[in-house]
């Protein structure tokens, strides 16, 4: 799967893998995920893995304050 989604309810700077809560071939369905995943929880991010793990999408409000 290229587009990994993470989402949580707070920050904590060695959250990695621990937020992770999908993965899928096409970056809308990714995106529909994350979407929904900030409506239960404060953020999410879509992430390429077929880029180096660039975050493509993102939620506007972040745990972390930007």
């Amino acid at each position: 799967m290229r587009y990994l989604v993470f989402s949580g309810a707070t920050y904590y700077a060695c959250g990695g893998f621990n937020d992770f809560v999908g993965a899928f071939e096409l970056l809308k369905y990714a995106m529909l995920c994350g979407e929904k995943c900030a409506g239960d929880y404060n953020w999410y991010h879509v992430v390429d893995a077929e880029d180096n793990f660039k975050i493509v999408a993102k939620s506007e409000q972040q745990a972390h304050g930007n």
